[in-house]
């Protein structure tokens, strides 16, 4: 066997099922359920998203509704926001910090059920399905082909949506939910599994595409709110944190798993401080003069230590960033991502230096370039 026939006959051997062993129990969301309970509850399981579900009365009328996933809230809210108060950008921090008071607390007693703005990122398989279907169905037919998934009522995943990153199992009542299956969960199988990939465990970050391709970024100094709305209308998840040319952040909604409805202020911050809050530290990504009765000595002491400090990527807002360069290959990146359980990597000319940035590998670039390599 040679070539992608291994990785192929990999993938297609290997059942769904196989795949939801060991899954903990499925947390879902009731549509009666109010905004600030739902963030509390995504916050104390570390969720980025949950399915929702309709307790109707009788049981032949409860159904699984849909995923909701923390962007979609975030979004929500900003569109609740804009409604109320205008545009964001032209607003000052201070306006911003004020507004989102006042808005914040009618819109986290609102019910999930009544937000106009459902993502749709995931999708739902019958646990039968899943004994049957091969892990290469499963990135083709779900996760890179939404329109294929539907819900135990038999609805399509309404979404615009060219891939998505979950999907749950649910049983014989239409209703229970066995297991949640996600793209990681397809990376880790590659990963642990890199032996048998065949030529594409090879083959380079640029050979494989992912290299010049482009990256959406924002300058630190840009608002929280403003960057949530860079990303709801690119319709990405995460965005590059540039400065100088060099990338010193990565403000995802990774970051906001933890956020909760008394929070919401923090939005107003700029982007580099909100994630420097984020990690416990301070963003030293601005210029503070030394006061006149500091020594020389303590002050060009205190220029060392933040010059040293900065010089790692993305210390200047407390993170560790996970980079990459363009002659990593396939299995270096897996690797890359599993150890450091994220969900992209930036592709820079220089991993020491953090720049300049060439482009960006998400969990979603690895499923399709096994797509292809398999098609």
């Amino acid at each position: 066997m040679s070539g992608s026939e291994e990785l192929l006959s990999l993938l297609r051997q290997t059942k769904v099922q196989e795949l939801s062993k060991n899954k903990t129990k499925v947390i879902a969301l009731d549509n009666e359920c109010t905004v600030l309970l739902a963030l509390k509850t995504l916050a104390l399981h570390r969720f980025l998203a949950a399915p929702v579900i309709s307790q109707a009365n009788s049981e032949a009328e409860r159904e699984i509704v849909c995923f909701l996933d923390v962007k979609d809230i975030l979004v929500n809210f900003l569109k609740s926001y804009e409604e109320a108060f205008g545009a964001v950008n032209s607003q000052s921090m201070l306006q911003r910090m004020r507004y989102i008071e006042e808005c914040g607390t009618p819109f986290a007693g609102t019910c999930l059920k009544d937000l106009p703005i459902k993502g749709g990122d995931g999708g739902f398989w019958h646990c039968k399905h899943a004994e049957k279907a091969s892990v290469m169905e499963l990135i083709n037919r779900a996760f890179l082909s939404p329109s294929s998934c539907v819900t135990a009522a038999g609805k399509g995943v309404v979404a615009e949506l060219d891939h998505i990153h979950r999907v749950a199992l649910f049983g014989d009542d239409g209703f229970s939910l066995t297991s949640i299956i996600t793209q990681s969960d397809i990376v880790r199988f590659l990963h642990e599994n890199v032996a048998k990939c065949g030529p594409i465990a090879t083959a380079t970050a640029e050979e494989l595409g992912w290299v010049g391709r482009t990256v959406i970024t924002v300058a630190p100094e840009l608002p929280a709110l403003d960057a949530l709305k860079v990303m709801a209308e690119a319709k990405i998840s995460a965005v590059g944190v540039e400065k100088n040319g060099r990338l010193i952040g990565n403000f995802s909604m990774s970051d906001m798993r933890s956020i909760t409805a008394d929070h919401f202020c923090s939005l107003a911050l700029p982007v580099g401080e909100f994630l420097a809050l984020e990690h416990g530290t301070e963003y030293a990504g601005y210029t503070i003069p030394p006061a006149e009765d500091v020594p020389k000595e303590s002050a060009q002491q205190f220029a060392r230590n933040i010059s040293r400090r900065v010089s790692i990527p993305g210390s200047d807002v407390g993170q560790e960033l996970i980079l990459c360069e363009p002659g990593w290959t396939f299995a270096q990146v897996l690797d890359v991502l599993v150890k450091n359980r994220i969900h992209r990597v930036y592709v820079v000319e220089s991993c020491q230096t953090g720049g300049p940035l060439m482009g960006v590998v998400t969990i979603s670039d690895v499923l399709k370039a096994v797509s292809k390599r398999c098609g």
